[in-house]
């Protein structure tokens, strides 16, 4: 099977996080494994996003130990905003374990979103990686 190219993730990323808005967990998480099996390069944006999509179908599917183990290899990434969505997604699994202040104010504004906002707050978050990419690029 050929590789994706960006538009083509983009597109498929979009409906994925539609299908968790829609609470449609499993075939978001089949979705996810297609994209997977087509991109193996770690480093991009949508693959850094659909690792992200990916926690958020766990947590809902409620494989919090698959979640967990994503939260910690999410926490490693060389993209600090990659790190603090995996802490904030780990202090979301474990609330017992918010280390300072500034993480526990966050987290109890954060947790009051709907998923729908949520998937919404990393639609935007997307959106502004992907435009400072193509702007950088011009």
């Amino acid at each position: 099977m050929s590789k994706f190219n960006s538009a083509h993730n983009q597109e498929l990323l979009t409906g994925i996080a539609k299908l968790l808005e829609y609470k449609n967990y499993n075939l978001a998480l089949q979705g996810l494994e297609t994209f997977f099996q087509n991109n193996t390069e770690s480093n991009t944006k949508e693959y850094l996003y659909a690792r992200v999509l990916l926690l958020d179908a766990y947590l809902y599917n409620g494989r919090f130990d698959k979640a967990i183990n994503l939260c910690q290899e999410l926490s490693n990434s060389k993209h600090q905003t990659t790190q603090i969505l995996a802490q904030y997604y780990l202090a979301e699994i474990f609330p017992e374990a918010k280390p300072t202040t500034q993480k526990a104010s966050l987290n109890s504004t954060k947790s009051s979103l709907t998923p729908t906002q949520e998937t919404d707050l990393i639609n935007t978050g997307y959106e502004a990686i992907t435009n400072t990419r193509i702007s950088h690029k011009q």
